[in-house]
């Protein structure tokens, strides 16, 4: 057999990696626009009770001369390796593994390795809203089934089914889990009641979402779940030691009554650099908002700028129900997320532009950026690029949603680009917030408020230049020095005394007055 390497090891660094291991199961991603699997996860998990997560297009699966399955073990090879997303990561691994139709599967029917039946990382409930609340967070749990709700539409007429169970550990702390359509069926419900007079019913899932509503934590099931109420399942059996004493059959549940929550109040932004936005205190600064200028020297989420999201909250779709909203989503929509990169002097910042936010960054909406991006196979296309070396000025709150993991990191409420003027060039840029086109006149008036040619406009009713020359006679030019010393040269004023000697050889003013000739003079300008 090949040389394998451990899954601890994997990287997108490592070349060529043979890896043997067992694979615990598998789930179906959805594509909810188009109501179709795309893709196909493996949960890996090798001798050393290390995990991660194999991804295959459903295309591709079907080249592959022989189709993994759950509890066996495979030796895998010929395969890429890429960055996980913290988003529905099932094992907390780093990296993924990228299957194709040319990956080698071979299946082994012995193996020197013991390799575990089953892969759990479980967390303890009370955990659950302290260090682990970040919403699309994947956890594993056990615990006594407690309660049990009944099984009801998502809302009045719907075809789609929940139904709300109590988990309780030892310490008398519980989590309320929603289980959806696919997963109803995995508790014997009336089975489980019966139990519990005499035995605690203890269950163990796998890969919940963590979710977030109205000031409350609770757990979700989606395509990665998995439920076991096996008794005789290791883990099951180990646990239920802890609830010997514990003979407290299983109660009603009853359903959550959600208010609609208050419109949150915003604050007058206080300007800050990006070196004292780092410096906040995190839970006693989250509602303030602040105003920093800085510039974004990268993009972070190359590959999932945008999400399948609800097209009236927006919130992200994991299937084709909304749970704010209690909605069946017919037509999802993308939405954007740019989490960016930004710097000011020596500081470096985390920050994330949703929606609309991002659109007014990028200039374009995220489902045209996203055909785009489809039809030129680019990951980032030219309007995320071009956002690299922009400088604009933000307006931020505090993103405490990853404190957990020490990261910090701001929501922008609004960005604005910041024009830099060129002092150097010859042309004035045009009035930003002005749509039609602006004569010249109207471009010195915009951006030379308070000159003496702009003040004296407004009295003569002469041009701005005109009438700095009017205010200063000893100058005739009109034209922007250059810092060109050249060009300075070439550009340099004619006194205008000298220019009147010059034409007083001339009879156009032999029998003139001197209010007439410079009646004359002026004319000659302003038709010049």
């Amino acid at each position: 057999m090949e040389p394998t390497v451990n899954i601890r090891e994997i990287n997108d660094d490592i070349t060529n990696p043979v890896i043997l291991c067992r694979v615990v199961r598998h789930w179906d991603i959805i594509n909810y626009n188009t109501q179709t699997c795309r893709n196909m996860r493996f949960l890996l998990v090798d001798s050393e009770n290390y995990a991660i997560e194999a991804q295959i297009s459903k295309n591709d699966y079907y080249f592959l001369p022989i189709k993994p399955s759950d509890g066996e073990v495979y030796l895998f090879k010929n395969f890429r390796v890429a960055d996980a997303h913290d988003d529905y990561n099932a094992t907390g691994h780093r990296s993924i593994i990228k299957m194709h139709r040319y990956t080698q599967v071979m299946k082994m029917k012995e193996t020197k390795q013991e390799i575990p039946l089953y892969y759990f990382k479980f967390r303890e409930l009370e955990e659950i809203g302290h260090s682990v609340k970040t919403p699309k967070m994947v956890i594993d749990v056990i615990g006594c089934l407690s309660a049990i709700g009944e099984a009801q539409p998502i809302k009045p007429g719907s075809d789609i089914i929940t139904r709300d169970i109590l988990l309780t550990n030892e310490r008398s702390t519980s989590i309320r889990i929603t289980l959806w359509s696919e997963y109803i069926e995995a508790i014997d419900v009336e089975a489980a009641k019966e139990l519990s007079k005499t035995n605690p019913v203890i269950i163990a899932i796998s890969s919940l979402e963590v979710k977030h509503y109205d000031g409350m934590y609770s757990l979700k099931t989606f395509s990665a779940t998995k439920i076991y109420t096996d008794p005789a399942q290791p883990h099951i059996a180990a646990y239920s030691q802890r609830f010997e004493q514990n003979r407290s059959p299983i109660k009603s549940l009853d359903p959550l009554i959600f208010e609609p929550s208050k419109p949150s109040k915003r604050t007058i932004p206080i300007p800050k650099t990006l070196l004292e936005l780092l410096e906040l205190e995190p839970y006693s600064s989250k509602d303030q908002q602040y105003i920093c200028e800085a510039t974004v020297s990268d993009i972070l989420n190359k590959e999932s700028w945008t999400y399948t999201a609800c097209p009236t909250c927006k919130s992200s779709l994991a299937t084709h129900m909304c749970e704010r909203c209690g909605m069946e989503i017919k037509s999802p929509i993308q939405w954007y997320r740019i989490v960016v990169r930004v710097t000011q002097a020596l500081s470096t910042a985390i920050f994330i532009l949703m929606g609309k936010q991002a659109e007014e960054a990028t200039g374009v909406k995220a489902n045209v950026l996203s055909q785009i991006a489809q039809r030129t196979n680019e990951m980032m296309p030219l309007q995320l690029k071009n956002l690299i070396g922009k400088r604009f000025r933000f307006t931020v709150e505090l993103n405490i949603t990853q404190l957990h993991n020490n990261r910090i990191s701001f929501n922008v409420n609004h960005i604005e680009p910041i024009t830099t003027i060129d002092i150097t060039s010859n042309k004035l840029p045009r009035n930003p917030a002005s749509n039609s086109k602006s004569s010249g006149k109207e471009i010195c008036s915009n951006y030379i408020d308070g000159s003496p040619s702009n003040a004296a406009n407004k009295h003569t009713g002469l041009s701005p230049q005109t009438a700095h020359m009017s205010i200063n006679p000893d100058y005739m030019s009109t034209q922007v020095v250059s810092s060109s010393s050249e060009q300075s040269k070439r550009r340099r004023p004619m006194p205008v005394k000298q220019k009147e000697s010059q034409d007083s050889s001339t009879s156009d003013y032999d029998n003139l007055s001197s209010d007439e000739i410079t009646s004359a003079k002026t004319s000659k300008i302003n038709a010049h």
